[in-house]
């Protein structure tokens, strides 16, 4: 501490108060302390009230008191200083000190008393600088209990702040006003980190906010640069700032005559940062640097939890709508599960009546038909969602002739438009090619398009269909003269279960899946979905953006005529011709008593011989005592399922019906499904609701096959007829 004391170190010039008898003996206590290494700066009060006046206004390092001087008795400041809780060092200077006195001195404040009998400059220099140093110890554990206070106290208030811009405000206005500030701005990272944006600007005016407002992070400014470093700067004055930034001398402003600039960083990353101004020059301790450092730290974790809470936030909003989402789905589901539904229970007990003519009983069985068809597509789009979210969606990879593709999808739609009213128009041009894809998914594709286009064009409307080569891609374009899209819901046109009226009273059903599939199936043949549209009333154009590879362009690809049109509620599936069954004997299983009895009409209606039964365990009884041709099983049963069923079967001996040709008909219908009953054992699998011919024509196609690998065919001789059990 002494060598701290002398003259010639860093330390400033100590404050002495001196409060003295007079010139002659100030003139010796300042020759006796001269005399001493001390730098020292002396400040002369000739009474208590001038003595005290100057401990309240000023910093004093130390105050020495004559004891008995005229008009200024030490123990009168020693109990006004005592009174205003000043905690100045006061060493007393008495003629003679004993015992009780020494003792009302200490009572009363002083910190050590010096006689002047033995009143020396080596004894008087140790008892100033036992003082300074007892105060300097003081001074600075206050100083630390205050910095320590105020950081508790920033991090409580930044605690309950939720937003960015919430934290921005608190630390400007909190730094601001603790270290004494003219200016503060606070930045954060924008734009992918590639920018700053200054969130809050305090004791700017607004057209030199407006100027710095966003800025580029490689920019010449510390805002920027201490992110880039993610290390504080310090510029103590003008000269420094000009030094470090020789460029921006002519226009740098006038009052930025100290800046200093902390980055705010988190697990050595850096989220933004907060720049103090002074229009002074201003010394920045060691003290202050680590203070500011450890609030600016406080400060990166509450920036980082705001944007936590903003992620929070998001997905609680995500959630809510998505919940929406799904009950506004649900609600649809029912709907269009339930209009079908309502026409084909209500003229189905119009026909067990028998009170319609045969011009409408022939128009009952047709509108139960086609709401059907209808149910199939939607439950058919259901698990094609399903397969999407799962991950089990596949597409073939084949030559595909595209015009051929979306003509056949054209064609499939023609009915539906011209029952509306619609024109259909088609520009395609029959020599771009071909791309190796999915014949039976892009046809889905086009025909899910033409779909939504028809739905939503009015009658006399116009949809037109445009195929050309675009560079390195097909382009397909399907523009209506419809309803068109708001502008704000054009990004969620290709989202699940989005409708951009779902309530009760739109004017056209549908689950709101189709384009959502659409953009799944373009994207796995690694093409692009893009919709445009001015607003409503003013149409809507979808195209699709298709890669061509040049290795299949020009390969002849299947006809058409050999592959399964896409579903469509509008239009009749390609059938088999009809195929006789006689002599073929059928096990049907199932226990439903209505399916079970509906498959055993189809394949008696086709002359084979049937026996239905309830269950696994009355089926292998059947089985090994009239050994059917073929079984036909359900999959869902109670007790034993089909998949038990059949490895019951298949662990039969080929004597006792082991290899018997057996097919799943369930209304489990995922490709996990499928894979699942042939591993079971069964020959092949088929999804409820089936065509009759297209059961007859699958049947016909297994037992086509087993006399393949058998060599010969064994079916019975009594046909046309069903035994039920």
């Amino acid at each position: 501490m002494d060598s701290e004391l002398r003259t010639g170190t860093s330390a400033a010039p100590l404050s002495l108060l001196v409060l003295d008898g007079g010139e002659t003996q100030r003139q010796a206590l300042r020759c006796l302390v001269d005399r001493t290494p001390l730098e020292l700066t002396f400040i002369h009060a000739r009474d208590v009230s001038t003595a005290l006046a100057s401990l309240r206004s000023e910093q004093h390092d130390c105050a020495l008191l004559d004891l008995r001087t005229p008009g200024a008795d030490a123990l009168a400041v020693l109990e006004g200083a005592r009174a205003m809780g000043l905690t100045i060092p006061v060493i007393v200077l008495a003629a003679r000190v004993d015992e009780r006195l020494a003792v009302e001195l200490m009572q009363s404040g002083a910190t050590d008393y010096v006689t002047k009998a033995g009143f020396s400059g080596p004894r008087l220099r140790q008892s100033i600088a036992q003082a300074v140093r007892v105060r300097r110890a003081e001074v600075a554990a206050a100083a630390e209990r205050q910095r320590l206070a105020r950081l508790q106290s920033f991090t409580a208030t930044l605690a309950l702040e939720r937003t960015v811009a919430e934290v921005a405000e608190t630390t400007s206005t909190e730094l601001r006003a603790a270290f004494r500030a003219q200016r503060a701005a606070f930045a954060v990272l924008a734009d992918g980190d590639e920018h700053i944006a200054v969130i809050r600007a305090d004791g700017f005016d607004d057209v030199a906010h407006d100027s710095w407002r966003k800025l580029p992070l490689d920019a010449p400014v510390p805002l920027a640069e201490v992110v880039r470093l993610a290390e504080p700067l310090y510029f103590e004055d003008g000269a420094a700032l000009d030094a470090h930034y020789p460029e921006q001398t002519d226009t740098r402003a006038p009052g930025d005559e100290a800046v200093v600039v902390l980055p705010l960083v988190l697990e050595r990353r850096a989220l933004g940062s907060i720049e103090l101004i002074y229009d002074r020059p201003r010394r920045f301790s060691e003290d202050d640097r680590r203070e500011l450092l450890a609030l600016a730290r406080v400060c990166a974790q509450a920036v980082d939890r705001a944007y936590l809470f903003d992620v929070a936030q998001l997905e609680r909003r995500r959630a809510e709508e998505a919940n929406r989402a799904k009950d506004e789905f649900l609600a649809v589901v029912s709907h269009e599960l339930r209009t079908p539904l309502n026409a084909i229970l209500g003229w189905a007990k119009m026909l067990n009546a028998g009170a319609l003519s045969d011009e409408q009983a022939r128009k009952a069985t047709a509108t139960i038909e086609r709401n059907a068809l209808a149910q199939a597509q939607l439950i058919d789009d259901l698990l094609d969602v399903s397969r999407i979210i799962t991950g089990q969606m596949r597409i073939k990879g084949e030559p595909v002739d595209l015009p051929a593709v979306v003509e056949a999808a054209i064609d499939i739609i023609r009915p539906a438009a011209d029952a509306k009213g619609v024109r259909l128009q088609h520009e395609i041009d029959p020599n771009v090619g071909s791309l190796l894809g999915d014949a039976d998914r892009l046809q889905q594709v086009f025909w899910n398009l033409l779909s939504n286009a028809v739905k939503f064009t009015p009658r006399a409307g116009r949809v037109a269909v445009r195929l050309r080569r675009v560079g390195a891609f097909f382009v397909v374009e399907v523009e209506d003269s419809g309803q068109g899209i708001p502008t704000g819901f054009l990004p969620q046109v290709f989202q699940r279960f989005r409708q951009h009226d779902a309530s009760t009273a739109r004017k056209t059903g549908g689950l709101g899946l189709g384009l959502a599939i659409v953009r799944h199936l373009v994207e796995l043949h690694g093409g692009s979905v893009a919709v445009a549209s001015e607003g409503l009333g003013k149409g809507s154009l979808l195209s699709v953006r298709l890669p061509i590879n040049d290795a299949f362009r020009r390969e002849a690809p299947p006809p058409l005529s050999e592959r399964s049109p896409a579903p469509s509620a509008g239009a009749q599936p390609v059938r088999a011709n009809p195929r006789s069954l006689e002599g073929l004997f059928v096990l049907v299983v199932d226990d439903d008593c209505d399916a079970r009895d509906l498959v055993a009409s189809v394949l008696v209606s086709y002359e084979a011989r049937v026996t239905a039964v309830s269950n696994a365990a009355e089926a292998l009884d059947r089985l090994q005592s009239e050994r059917p041709d073929v079984i036909i099983s359900d999959i869902g049963m109670p007790v034993d399922d089909g998949y038990a069923l059949m490895e019951r079967v298949r662990a039969l001996a080929p004597e006792h019906g082991g290899r018997t040709p057996a097919i799943a008909l369930t209304a489990y219908a995922h490709n996990t499904d499928r894979a699942k009953a042939l591993l079971a054992g069964f020959t092949a699998h088929a999804t409820k609701p089936i065509d009759p011919e297209e059961l007859v024509a699958l049947l016909a196609s297994v037992m086509a096959r087993g006399a393949d690998a058998q060599g010969s065919v064994r079916w019975g001789t009594k046909t046309g007829e069903a035994v039920a059990r």
